[in-house]
């Protein structure tokens, strides 16, 4: 965590809403592609993915992906929210 001192050097840094945007994007499509690799690399090929979908409060369909496979002889469970771009409300 950051101290005081470390706060105060960066209270003076001015970040616009769209770079803070695009940071959390690079950052989310890093992750993405390091789980995505991880999945690729388990022994034998075996992971496993589970869907699910539901509702949310504004009628928009939300989906959510749950993984699960080895990496270094661990087993590691990740959540993807995929962005779904075309996100209709339904009926």
């Amino acid at each position: 965590m950051l101290g005081e001192d470390d706060v105060k050097k960066l209270a003076p840094l001015s970040i616009s809403n769209n770079t803070v945007h695009r940071r959390i994007v690079d950052m989310s499509e890093d992750v993405k592609l390091q789980v995505i690799s991880e999945m690729i690399t388990a022994p034998l090929g075996l992971f496993s993915i589970q869907l699910d979908e539901s509702t949310d409060v504004a009628s928009c369909a939300q989906l959510i992906c749950f993984t699960r496979y080895i990496h270094d002889g661990d087993f590691k469970e990740d959540s993807l929210l995929p962005t779904i771009r075309n996100n209709k409300k339904r009926n």
